[in-house]
């Protein structure tokens, strides 16, 4: 598994919202989806599972919201894979690009409305069903996942680099495509991870913006909210 996400940047709290949904996730991937992938229908399983578990996520977002009288939210964009056949989980404008020997193709489909502005993402506008696809991956096929601030400002030709590319020398275009992209101006989150597929062997590389220092961790009170709130469901 591998996902992206980034914090609204024009709602409060972003970093509490990406960094809780990832925290989430992760932990969902280690105590669910990986048992689920090693039962018969794995990806249908996994699917159902997913989409009940940011459903939980973005209500909790919303609660913890309302409490501090305040919107907050994050992007997702998230592969799963078991053997050759992957599910791609996407909601908001963080993207997913399928990079192969011959083409490149975008995945998903950006949350916004004519203004350019997000109509869907985890934690506000109401809940919103992420964009599901399903799909097989060939022999040295990778899969980019990034934020806007990585694919915004990014080049064909830089794309078609990666392409090309394959384990430290992937690390190496990363690297050098995000520090290009700050020089260009580039001043929201920039995060992207590839994943290769090539003889079996699969390769994770991440440049974020953010690589100064960890994720922001979700402070006690939202856990605290979270913990109320689900008293509360129990009691009615």
């Amino acid at each position: 598994m591998a996902l992206v996400c980034d914090g609204i940047g024009g709602l409060t709290e972003g970093e509490t919202a990406s960094g809780y949904t990832a925290e989430r996730l992760t932990a969902w991937f280690s105590e669910e989806a990986a048992m689920l992938a090693s039962k018969r229908g794995a990806l249908r399983r996994v699917r159902k599972s997913l989409l009940r578990e940011c459903f939980r996520i973005d209500r909790e977002l919303e609660r913890y919201g309302k409490q501090k009288q305040i919107s907050l939210g994050t992007t997702l964009t998230l592969l799963f894979a078991v053997d050759k056949k992957y599910l791609l989980l996407s909601l908001g404008d963080s993207r997913a690009c399928l990079l192969k020997r011959t083409r490149i193709k975008w995945l998903t489909r950006d949350d916004t409305g004519k203004d350019g502005s997000l109509t869907g993402c985890i934690g506000s506008f109401g809940w919103h069903p992420p964009e599901v696809r399903r799909g097989r991956l060939g022999r040295y096929t990778a899969l980019l996942l990034c934020t806007d601030g990585f694919w915004r400002r990014l080049k064909p030709e830089e794309l078609e680099t990666l392409r090309l590319q394959k384990g430290e020398a992937l690390q190496a275009k990363l690297e050098e495509a995000g520090a290009r992209l700050q020089k260009r101006g580039e001043r929201d989150n920039i995060t992207a991870v590839c994943i290769r597929w090539g003889g079996g062997r699969s390769s994770i590389r991440n440049e974020r913006k953010e690589r100064f220092g960890p994720v922001k961790a979700v402070g006690k009170e939202l856990r605290r909210c979270v913990r109320k709130g689900k008293d509360s469901d129990r009691k009615v």
